[in-house]
């Protein structure tokens, strides 16, 4: 293998590990998180406030029978909920993606050495790999006598047809409500272990504060963030700086709009072809409750420039990239107090480095269970 091939290859590894959404950008609140917010206004004696979100979560959000059984005393104006007992989450998933190794949409790449441009015929192992992939997700919450949330996941995703690209993945948060500069909100510290192919891939320590808005489902949502990525076999180690903001608005009972936009600072922390990157994010969300279930919707984009030419002599350009992430699904409870969904998801780099122009399609199937 080339050793072009090589430096191709890791790059679309790598890019397959990070987050296919925007990570400046908070995820429209649901239902867990709107319960932690409901019992903290409980024990804040906030009965009325508590009341009311009770009322919007069983009204617009698909439930369990654990759910019920909290909402149940709020609802009835009790407010004195039992101590939150520890949740667990099982996923359990399967489906089909088009591009699982994030295969190039170029068939050559041309070198501007000096003399004269130097053009490079990309084979068959640049090209798109499609494959069936099964996954599993777990997760345990529990709440500390010193208010903090804490959390543990685990996750592994199987593909049936290119295994160097099966994954696992670890990651443990804390989270506990902070104000800042007389603004309530949540302070979460994260740490999250990535493993590809059976070898472990990068360690990524993270910090971030998130407002709440008023009455938890509507008004402005601010956040600042930073991530440590510390890969293990190469040498793209970076630091990111993550600032946005986000509204949010209920414009009836059954339907929830928002709209964000952020900002990103890429720290290169070894010799990364391009140095530092900085650019924005921006985001639209869609989620209505119809027929039992609740559909929602996902738009995001997220656009950077290097600071530096990407590879001075052979490529005396600055690298832009402007990644677009769709996303719509639809999630149902069942009667055994599962919750059923299915997801589309569609992904579409544009790089003028054609090492990095890719297009992606997902869909999806899968089955969640919540207890106690």
């Amino acid at each position: 293998m080339s050793s072009l091939q090589t430096i191709a290859l890791m790059l679309c590894a790598i890019a397959s590990a990070l987050p296919a959404h925007g990570q400046a950008q908070p995820e429209p609140l649901m239902a867990e998180e709107l319960l932690e917010l409901m019992l903290s206004q409980c024990r804040a004696g906030q009965a009325a406030q508590a009341r009311r979100l009770a009322q919007d979560i069983r009204d617009q959000l698909p439930t369990t029978p654990a759910i019920d059984a909290l909402l149940a005393p709020v609802l009835d104006g009790a407010c004195t909920p039992a101590a939150p007992k520890p949740l667990r989450e099982l996923h359990l998933s399967m489906g089909w993606d088009d591009n699982v190794n994030l295969g190039l949409l170029a068939s050559t790449v041309t070198f501007a050495s000096p003399g004269q441009p130097i053009t490079f015929a990309l084979d068959d192992s640049y090209k798109p790999v499609r494959s069936a992939y099964l996954g599993a997700t777990g997760l345990l919450q529990t709440q500390t006598a010193s208010g903090w949330t804490v959390q543990a996941q685990f996750g592994a995703r199987q593909l049936l047809d290119y295994s160097p690209l099966n994954s696992l993945g670890v990651q443990l948060t804390g989270r506990r409500e902070l104000q800042a500069l007389e603004t309530p909100g949540q302070l979460t510290l994260g740490w999250a272990e990535t493993w590809l192919g059976g070898r472990h891939f990068r360690s990524a320590p993270s910090v971030a504060w998130q407002s709440q808005p008023s009455g938890g489902q509507q008004g402005w949502v601010f956040n600042v963030g930073a991530q440590h990525h510390d890969y293990s076999t190469t040498t793209f180690d970076a630091r990111q700086l993550l600032a946005g903001i986000t509204h949010l608005s209920r414009p009836d009972a059954h339907t929830q709009l928002s709209w964000g936009a952020g900002w990103l600072h890429d720290q290169a922390l070894g010799p990364r072809a391009g140095g530092n990157r900085q650019g924005i994010n921006l985001q639209l969300g869609w989620q209505h409750a119809w027929l039992g279930g609740v559909w929602h919707a996902q738009w995001g984009r997220q656009q950077w420039a290097s600071a530096q030419h990407f590879l001075p002599g052979l490529m005396d350009y600055r690298r832009n990239n402007r990644t677009t992430t769709a996303l719509v699904g639809y999630q149902r409870p069942l009667r055994s107090g599962a919750v059923a969904y299915v997801e589309y998801q569609s992904r579409n780099s544009h790089d003028n480095v054609p090492l990095y122009a890719y297009r992606s399609n997902q869909l999806g199937l899968g089955w969640m269970l919540r207890w106690p």
